[in-house]
């Protein structure tokens, strides 16, 4: 079990145990994390999280986390990227977009351990934003980016991986 303490908070995230590998707060309406089992859909539900958005492919989905997530009356939303072929500037912007329509709800953001999520905003923070490979790299990690290689290629050649 991992005991979420975030930095910064303005409601009781810090008390939130969760069973998969990774969870972060990156801000006070946005946690993003690794997959989750029902157990931790349950608990984000018991503190505050409204909405669940999934970015695994359905290859990598071996449960029904939809109809779980409706049954209890949160809202969900499927944006699959796939691990390889997904880390690309169109999805780092539709991604943006998902997240700026729903700036107003308390959200959980989730791949299979944050990493690709990490590498779509490393993308979108070098091509769109302008910040250097080293600075868009730092802000994907914030945000789950394990795997250096997955963004840095694309963000070097100038192409989307």
């Amino acid at each position: 079990m991992l005991n979420l303490a975030p930095e910064h908070h303005s409601y009781d995230m810090d008390s939130i145990k969760l069973s998969a590998c990774f969870y972060r707060l990156i801000n006070t309406n946005l946690l993003v994390g690794g997959k989750p089992d029902k157990r931790d859909i349950l608990t984000l539900k018991e503190h505050g999280i409204e909405r669940i958005i999934n970015c695994l492919s359905p290859a990598e989905q071996d449960w029904d986390e939809s109809s779980y997530v409706t049954g209890l009356g949160l809202k969900y939303q499927a944006f699959c990227v796939d691990k390889q072929s997904g880390i690309n500037l169109t999805n780092a912007g539709k991604l943006k977009t998902i997240l700026a329509a729903c700036v107003q709800e308390r959200v959980f953001l989730h791949c299979a351990t944050g990493n690709r999520i990490g590498a779509l905003i490393a993308l979108h923070e070098c091509r769109v934003r302008g910040k250097n490979i080293q600075e868009a790299i730092s802000e994907g990690e914030l945000w789950g980016l394990k795997n250096k290689k997955l963004v840095e290629n694309a963000l070097l050649e100038g192409e989307d991986k």
